[in-house]
């Protein structure tokens, strides 16, 4: 019998191509994760044909950028990063541009950084907004070269340096957090910053160690130093809050800081290993230590309140009527020329100065074991 082929109604043909045209315009909806894959080289992250999907990623994705340079002029709005450098990549993965790019996260929209470079101008940057998680881990170098990398979600940093270049600004906004889990540095090529809004915490430290600041680093939100050293060898200020764990320790070395009202708190101890280090109406129970040679603690304009104050090396002064009033005061050498009240105090047998500006007043028990 012969094979007879019905004719196909003009209405239902019509039906199916109109059904295909709206499935080939539909936009990215945000569901499950996709992977888009920069293919190598550089080029404009917007294309689609940069990307083994064919397709311009959108807030459903995690883009993989790890061998060359995609590049963002205008603003965007992506999932996820995983930037990094790619076995066999002729060059490490890298974000750049004058756009902002955001990574919005939300579940199953992981961002990680484990090498490569993220380089932006023009007030350009990437942000990583309030549902986002980061990831900066591995032994790698983790550029930020150009513009602003800016958290407002959840980040940790796990592994590897953050070496900061070209007047780029490491941003942790108010609501946002960052956990340093290890000793690490983050470098300063240039005028680089590091600015903390929200709350910063160093979560864990080897003995002889330390996480070590060396940008600029402005605190106007909370700083907890729970383990091991925090080292701010960049300068910069804090007027937000800072707790010191017991038996941690925060270290200022190598550049001037200062503290403007800020409100300390924990047991640790707050090390000046060098440089010039400025209280300005500090309050709480700070343990403040100046023992290096090259160390100075000026007290400026206002009174600040801390709970021990101990110089074995190195000097304390005051300016501008600055004072400090104190619980104890251990006095094991170098030089006071400062406004200090001292509720208790204890002086060993080593060699001191008391300064021509000096005004001491000595409240309760004072131990002097001998010594000038």
């Amino acid at each position: 019998m012969p094979l007879r082929l019905q004719p196909v109604h003009r209405p239902l043909l019509s039906a199916c191509f109109a059904v295909l045209t709206v499935c080939a315009y539909m936009p990215t909806l945000k569901g499950a994760a996709g992977k888009p894959t920069w293919t190598g080289g550089n080029g404009n992250g917007t294309t689609p044909g940069k990307w083994d999907t064919n397709t311009r990623p959108g807030q459903a994705d995690i883009v993989h950028v790890g061998n060359g340079a995609a590049k963002y002029t205008s603003d965007e709005s992506i999932g996820a990063l995983e930037l990094t450098t790619d076995t066999g990549a002729t060059a490490p993965g890298k974000i750049e541009g004058t756009g902002t790019v955001t990574f919005v996260g939300g579940a199953g929209l992981a961002s990680s950084w484990d090498s490569g470079e993220i380089s932006f101008s023009s007030g350009g940057g990437v942000v990583f907004d309030t549902g986002a998680t980061l990831t900066i881990a591995t032994g790698s170098s983790h550029k930020l070269s150009g513009g602003s990398l800016t958290n407002k979600g959840s980040a940790s940093w796990e592994g590897g340096s953050i070496d900061i270049s070209g007047g780029a600004t490491f941003s942790n906004n108010a609501g946002g957090t960052f956990t340093a889990g290890f000793d690490g540095t983050v470098s300063n090529g240039g005028s680089a910053s590091f600015v903390n809004a929200g709350t910063f915490t160093k979560s864990a430290g080897a003995a002889g160690s330390a996480t070590d600041i060396r940008a600029v680093f402005t605190n106007t939100g909370s700083v907890n130093a729970n383990a091991g050293t925090l080292k701010l060898s960049g300068g910069g200020s804090s007027s937000g809050s800072i707790a010191v764990g017991n038996g941690a320790k925060l270290q200022i070395a190598s550049n001037n800081y200062t503290f403007d009202t800020t409100a300390f708190s924990g047991s640790g101890t707050v090390e000046l290993a060098g440089a010039t280090t400025t209280f300005k109406g500090a309050s709480g129970n700070a343990k403040v230590s100046v023992n290096a040679s090259g160390a100075a603690a000026e007290f400026d304009t206002s009174a600040s309140t801390l709970d021990t104050l101990t110089l074995g090396s190195g000097t304390v002064s005051s300016t501008n009527s600055g004072s400090a009033s104190v619980t104890s005061l251990q006095w094991n050498g170098g030089t006071l020329n400062a406004k200090v009240t001292s509720a208790g105090s204890t002086f060993d047998d080593t060699a001191k100065s008391l300064g021509a500006s000096a005004d001491l007043t000595l409240n309760g028990n004072t131990s002097w074991s001998g010594g000038t």
